[in-house]
């Protein structure tokens, strides 16, 4: 996995990222770090909840809709408890090195 990601500065004027709230942008960026060569993040609210924000009050109660949003937005695809699949990842994300294999 790497150590980060790009984000492209088109986001800023993407309408799909835009029509997510200011809390569901920053779960979205607070994400990004966390995905594999594949564009992909456990689907577990239990360990984005405890990686991805563990200093953040948030139940997985909250994140749960905030997630569904992102999907309605077109920006991921989600299966709970199983994985997130980051869509644009492969024409956002430039690999410099051997991808390794998705978990």
């Amino acid at each position: 996995m790497a150590k980060g990601r790009m984000i492209n500065r088109k986001i800023a004027t993407d309408k799909n990222f835009n029509s997510l709230s200011v809390e569901e942008q920053f779960l979205f960026m607070r994400m990004l770090p966390f995905i594999d060569d594949e564009g992909r993040m456990s689907g577990s609210l239990f360990e984005i909840k405890y990686s991805v924000i563990p200093s953040i009050k948030w139940t997985e109660e909250k994140i749960r809709p905030m997630i569904e949003n992102m999907v309605k937005a077109n920006l991921i695809y989600f299966e709970e408890d199983r994985a997130i699949q980051f869509r644009g990842f492969f024409k956002n994300q430039k690999i410099g090195h051997k991808p390794a294999k998705s978990l």
